[in-house]
């Protein structure tokens, strides 16, 4: 029997606790698969991903907001990286708390949850806040490349916190 679905076992902060680091993970796993996509469609030989993404927007906004100055390229990409990894973790710690007591939560082996962040970051919020296309006005290859990529950041999450939460 899975330590989970033992009811006398069940903890939110142990299942926050190991989804924050199956989120963290599911966060490389994210980028890895960004890049790898990029290099396929591009052909270039290139590592990195560009500075312009959500993440790298939002922690713009933040710094200027809070020192009431830009941020310089060296900063841009180290807080646009804290910016992902931090949403990543928030994210994999609220599906870890709810795994735990919502067995649905974590149907298809994280690919609900992936599906659940691409609507919900991807189609719906980064939208509306006016840092990426809406979806209508994306190419339908790079819809279903960013989905994808989150089932990759879904599935990777849970094997992670399943991991995790065999152990604490």
């Amino acid at each position: 029997m899975n330590r989970i679905d033992d009811v006398e076992d069940r903890s939110v902060w142990r299942g926050v606790l190991a989804g924050v680091v199956g989120g963290l993970v599911g966060s490389v796993v994210l980028k890895a698969l960004m890049v790898g996509v990029r290099k396929q469609r591009t052909g270039s030989g290139g590592t990195k991903l560009d500075q312009s993404g959500p993440a790298h927007q939002v922690a713009e906004i933040a710094v200027r907001r809070v020192t009431d100055r830009p941020l310089g390229r060296r900063g841009r990409m180290i807080a646009g990286e804290v910016v992902h990894y931090a949403f990543g973790a928030a994210v994999g710690g609220f599906y870890g708390g709810l795994g735990e007591y919502w067995n649905w939560v974590r149907l298809g082996s994280g690919m609900l949850f992936g599906l659940g962040v691409f609507a919900g970051a991807d189609e719906l919020s980064m939208p509306a806040l006016g840092l990426v296309k809406k979806p209508t006005d994306e190419a339908a290859e790079a819809q279903i490349e960013h989905l994808l990529v989150h089932v990759g950041f879904g599935v990777s999450t849970e094997l992670v916190r399943r991991a995790v939460r065999r152990v604490i």
